[in-house]
Order: structure tokens, then C-alpha cells, then sequence
């Protein structure tokens, strides 16, 4: 049977729920026990093989338990192996059958619920079958009040076995003055304003912006606990998943002063080439867990999930995606995602190449824009743990590969045109130039008219005995109808204050 067979017979195995009302708690209990090794040990210690009304449960209920015996991690891959070493392989309807219960387990956290609604099924499965025995073996000699008795319970037993799951669940309902009493915590900020804990943060550039090299400073700030561009962050360890080589990937870990940092785990895609995307989120989960690291970043999101060709612009495929990357911020990791942008360019919430499913899932979005100023980087920012839509920012890149905050990208784009204006004016009043001059010079460089004489006209404000410029009708080059425009004394820069 190929693999592609074998999946629709799993999934269609998966969606018999409505055969027998054990199979949908089971299947719960089971995939619970499969997506988190706390569940795993809760299942093998509290429930017994039996209660399972399915073989293909028991089975699988088996190999949890001796996988827990033996103190081994317990997953859809590693439960196969055991069953595959016990023979016990061909009770299920396939490999694909675990991925499946994995997949499809509404929450692990429920798994105790889900335990006591099996140990009841199995009481009302064991009643009922012995009640039946009774009834058949009586063959009407029972007297009436007996027969009575016995009607009743199993009127209660049939009911009971179509209560449905969600009634053992736990659904709790909030109005709103309920909603007003919870004491909710503030996110807490590993990188104030672009990561935080229990959150995932979307990073969107087009190809060679620096993604990876700002990914990585954060990193280096995160891990030393220092400011990044002004902005706190939280110590922590990261674990950053990298598509590149070693050969390439090193020189930028060492560029970013991060080599030889044992806070700092690098797990590289050819490595993990044999997994699942929803395995790799378990393999991470472990790894986090186990060497405390708290900022996950991934690089990039489509590689290390898979996704090829026009599965970009699938939105069951993104939800899959970020089925993932929700339960590694339900672990309360903070995950920084990388991606390239689309060509078309868009809006902060379409930037991203693919499904615009992608980018609805993410708490933060980030869009890394180039510059005029090669070293220089506009960053947008938006999301839902926001009060009010942060301001677009500029960053820039120092010798040292350090970034620093350069300001609002309005106010950074003015400030760059009157230290322009002032490096294109001559120093004297016999060399001034015409407004003409100037607006053709501005224009060259993409800025419009209107801004320009608005910045022009501010450089030589009469009313500030600071101004840095002067103007004069007739002044060099002008007529004496116009105005010449001059740098006043050895004004090259911008007044500091």
C-alpha cells in the first residue's frame, strides 16, 4: 500500500466518530497522550487497556504504557516503533492513523477529562453487556417489578452513552461582566514592542534585506539582556532553526557575537530532513524545554514547514502551519518567524508571500523595508497586544554590526532632506543658488516640490536666529527678482538641540 492510500485510510478511520460514541473521547485520550509526554504518563498511570472499546486503542494504549515504563519520549513515531516491535502494528489501521490522533486532539490540557468520560464509557459498556446477559438468560421468567428495574437501566445506559464529549469538557461561558473581572497579565516582553512570551512574531522582508542578521542581533540582545535599538528585552536562551548551512550560517553567528554562546542552540533543517513539520514542533518544544530556552526564531517558515509551490495560497495549509507554532506559544515560547515577501509588495498584513491566513495567525507582524541608506532598514510594526498602531521606524547598522534606532521614518526622511538641502548649499552669499536649482535637485532624488520648499523655507526661517540658511533676491546666481539660497557660515549640519 503506498503512503498516499494509507492516509486516506487513516483519516477516514479518524472521521468514524459517529460509528461509536467511544471512539471520539478515545481517540482524544489517545492523541493527547501522543502531542505531550505530561499527558502520555497521565494516560498510561490512570487508565487501564481495557476501558479502550477499540482493539486498535488498546493496541496503542499498550505501546504508550511500555514506552512510559521504560522513561522513552512518546510521539506518533516512537508509539509506531513499539508496536512494530511488539507485532502489534497491524492492529491499527495504518502508521498515518497516529499522525492523525496527534493532529486532531482538540487540547492535551483536557486529557483528564478525557480519561473519566472512557472510564465511564467502559462502566456503561461492561453494564449494558451485563444487563443484556441477564435479560437473555431470563428469557422472560423475570417477574415484572424485575422487569421494570431492568428496562430503567438500561433506558439510563443508552442515554448516558450519547451524552457527547463536549459535556465532560469543562466549557466555561463569560458575559461581560465576568470578562471584566478576570485578572489578565500583561504579555511579558522578551524584546519590548517585538517579542513576547506566549506570543508569535511574524518578520516579512524580501530576499537579502538582512532578516536573518537582524534575527540574529535580537538574539544576541535577548541572550545578554541589552537594550535592542532602545527597547528592553528579557534574558533568555534561544533556540533559532536555520535553513543554511553550517559553512554559511557560522561566519554570520560569529558576526553577530554569538559564537561559543551556550545560550544560543542552532538546529539546521538538514539535519531534521526525516521529520514532519508537526514533528519538528515536538522535537523543538523538547529542546526548549529541556535547556531552557524561551525565544524560538525559525528561518524560514516555509522550508522548515514544508511548503512548496502554490501551497503558499493554501489557507488549510497555513492553518495547519500554524497549528504548530501555537502550540510552541502555548508552551509559553516566544517565536520570531522569518519570510520573504511577496513581489507585489502590499499592505503590513499582505507583505508575506502566501495565504493571507499566514499573517492573521501571528500576534505581531514585522515588515523589514530597504532604504535610500544601505545600511539603514524601515520596520514596520503592527498587532493585536498593541493599544495604539506603532509609529514606522528606521534602524541602522553600525561598524560593530550593532543596530541602533534612527527615529520615526518621517521624521528621519525630513532630517535627511535638510542635511541634503545643506550639503548642496554653497557657503556664500556670491555663490548662492535659485529655488529652481534646488527643487531640480530634490526632484532628482524623489522628493517632491511642495516638501521641499516647505523644508527650504523652515532652513531659513527669519524668525529663528538659529537658522542655518540665508536667502536674498538677486543673491548669485538669481535675479534680482528671485531668491538665491546660501549656507550661513560653517552651518553642514543639522542644530543638535
Amino acid at each position: 500500500m503506498n503512503s498516499g492510500a494509507a492516509t486516506v485510510t487513516a483519516k477516514e478511520a479518524a472521521s468514524r466518530a459517529d460509528v461509536l460514541p467511544e471512539r471520539r473521547v478515545e481517540e482524544a485520550c489517545l492523541g493527547a497522550a501522543l502531542v505531550n509526554d505530561v499527558a502520555a504518563r497521565v494516560v498510561a498511570e490512570e487508565v487501564e487497556t481495557a476501558a479502550f472499546a477499540s482493539a486498535a486503542h488498546r493496541a496503542i494504549h499498550t505501546g504508550v504504557c511500555r514506552l512510559v515504563a521504560r522513561g522513552e519520549d512518546v510521539d506518533h513515531l516512537t508509539v509506531a516503533a513499539e508496536l512494530e516491535r511488539s507485532g502489534a502494528i497491524n492492529l491499527i489501521p495504518g502508521r498515518d492513523y497516529l499522525c492523525v490522533l496527534a493532529e486532531t486532539t482538540p487540547a492535551a490540557t483536557h486529557v483528564r477529562s478525557y480519561i473519566a468520560r472512557v472510564k465511564e464509557l467502559a462502566r456503561e459498556r461492561h453494564l449494558r453487556a451485563a444487563l443484556e446477559k441477564i435479560g437473555m438468560s431470563a428469557q422472560g421468567r423475570l417477574d415484572a417489578d424485575s422487569r421494570t428495574q431492568l428496562q430503567g437501566l438500561l433506558a439510563e445506559s443508552s442515554d448516558l452513552l450519547e451524552t457527547d464529549i463536549a459535556d465532560h469538557v469543562g466549557v466555561s461561558l463569560y458575559d461581560g461582566a465576568a470578562l471584566a473581572g478576570l485578572q489578565l497579565e500583561t504579555p511579558v516582553a522578551l524584546c519590548e514592542g517585538l517579542l513576547y512570551v506566549g506570543c508569535s512574531t511574524d518578520l516579512v522582508a524580501e530576499v537579502k534585506r538582512g532578516k536573518t542578521t537582524m534575527a540574529l542581533a535580537i538574539a544576541r540582545d535577548v541572550i545578554n539582556g541589552e537594550p535592542w535599538c532602545g527597547r528592553t528585552t528579557r534574558k533568555s536562551g534561544v533556540l533559532y532553526l536555520s535553513e543554511q548551512s553550517p559553512h554559511s550560517f557560522v561566519p554570520q553567528v560569529a558576526r553577530a557575537g554569538l559564537l561559543g554562546e551556550e545560550r544560543f542552540c542552532t538546529l539546521f533543517h538538514r539535519d531534521a530532513l526525516a521529520l514532519s513539520w508537526p514533528e519538528i514542533g515536538k522535537v523543538v518544544e523538547r529542546c526548549a524545554r529541556e535547556r531552557g530556552l524561551n525565544l524560538v526564531v525559525v528561518d524560514n517558515l516555509s522550508l522548515w514547514a514544508g511548503i512548496e509551490g502554490d501551497e503558499e495560497n493554501d489557507a488549510g495549509v497555513a492553518l495547519a502551519t500554524l497549528r504548530v507554532i501555537e502550540r510552541l506559544t502555548g508552551c509559553g515560547l516566544a517565536v520570531l518567524v522569518l519570510r520573504h515577501a511577496r513581489k507585489g509588495g502590499g499592505s503590513i498584513s499582505e507583505a508575506g508571500r502566501g495565504s493571507s491566513a499566514l499573517a492573521g495567525g501571528f500576534d505581531v507582524l514585522l515588515h523589514l523595508k530597504g532604504d535610500a541608506h544601505p545600511r539603514r532598514r524601515q520596520l514596520s510594526v503592527t498587532g493585536r497586544v498593541f493599544a495604539a498602531e506603532p509609529p514606522d521606524w528606521v534602524i541602522e547598522m553600525d561598524d560593530a554590526g550593532r543596530y541602533r534606532s534612527v527615529g520615526s521614518v518621517g521624521a528621519v526622511k525630513e532630517r535627511d532632506l535638510r542635511e541634503m538641502l545643506l550639503g548642496l548649499l554653497p557657503a556664500t552669499k556670491e555663490e548662492a543658488i535659485t529655488e529652481a536649482t534646488i527643487i531640480e535637485h530634490c526632484q532628482a532624488n524623489g522628493i517632491g516640490k511642495p516638501k521641499a520648499q516647505d523644508v527650504l523655507r523652515e532652513l531659513c526661517d527669519e524668525n529663528d536666529p538659529e537658522r542655518p540658511c540665508e536667502r536674498a533676491k538677486g543673491a548669485g546666481s538669481a535675479s534680482s527678482r528671485a531668491y538665491g539660497y546660501w549656507r550661513r557660515g560653517d552651518a553642514t549640519q543639522l542644530p543638535t538641540s
